[in-house]
């Protein structure tokens, strides 16, 4: 890195460990210094909107490449629906201060990519990053985010402090009743679950040798479809 480069990475860097405000934590990762307006794609209306958007909003970072991404598209479909569904009121976050925002991961945005993510941008209704240029915070993107070229979701707060570095597993197991994705939202369903599995096999003592590894999987597949309301006691 020459001396300028160099200036501005640990100025990204010190702004990403210690921010105050989602907005700007946005704009280190993604836009270089010369864009002074940045503008993001709107799945929704189809329309360019200001990244004024996140402002005081908490964020899923959905970061990936192009290719082989669409299990995860349909699986933030689900949450991005589950975002609009009551109750929209939950552990004291409010549904409606959460945005989904994709940032596509590509080295040279050439012909074939522009086509493929121009088709994978039609199948999200949240909001994408329009920027044809290698992401200004990429560095920061694999360092301190963890991006190791498979998709990952990490969760950013409204003072755009990271609250779950990937909340992939945890929206894959729940659903949308991972919401608001806190690392501890997991483990309280995962304790529910548990519990509930005790209780399935008190029951029916045996009922861990007659159900298979992969029928768990099944089980725990249709709980994120049709989840179950479960009740410690």
């Amino acid at each position: 890195m020459i001396s300028g480069d160099l200036e501005d990475y640990w100025r990204r860097k010190k702004l990403l460990q210690t921010p105050t405000e989602i907005v700007e934590v946005l704009k280190v990762l993604i836009y270089h210094n010369e864009v002074h307006d940045p503008h993001v794609y709107d799945g929704l209306t189809r329309q360019m909107v200001s990244i004024e958007v996140f402002r005081k909003k908490h964020v899923l970072l959905f970061i990936s490449g192009l290719d082989s991404i669409r299990d995860e598209v349909r699986l933030l479909q689900s949450i991005y629906e589950g975002l609009q569904e009551d109750p929209r009121e939950v552990k004291g976050y409010r549904k409606e201060d959460f945005r989904i925002l994709w940032v596509p991961v590509v080295d040279e945005w050439n012909l074939l990519h522009r086509a493929e993510y121009d088709n994978l941008k039609l199948e999200m209704p949240w909001y994408v990053t329009e920027y044809f240029y290698p992401l200004a915070g990429i560095r920061l993107i694999r360092e301190d985010l963890n991006y190791k070229n498979k998709p990952i979701i990490p969760v950013l707060n409204p003072q755009g402090r990271v609250v779950n570095y990937n909340a992939m597993h945890m929206i894959f197991v729940w659903g949308i009743d991972a919401f608001p994705f806190r690392p501890s939202d997991d483990d309280v369903l995962t304790q529910k679950w548990n519990w509930f599995w005790a209780e399935m096999k008190k029951v029916n003592p045996k009922l861990q040798d007659l159900v298979s590894a992969t029928l768990l999987v099944s089980i725990l597949f249709l709980a994120t479809l049709y989840p179950l309301k479960l009740e410690c006691k």
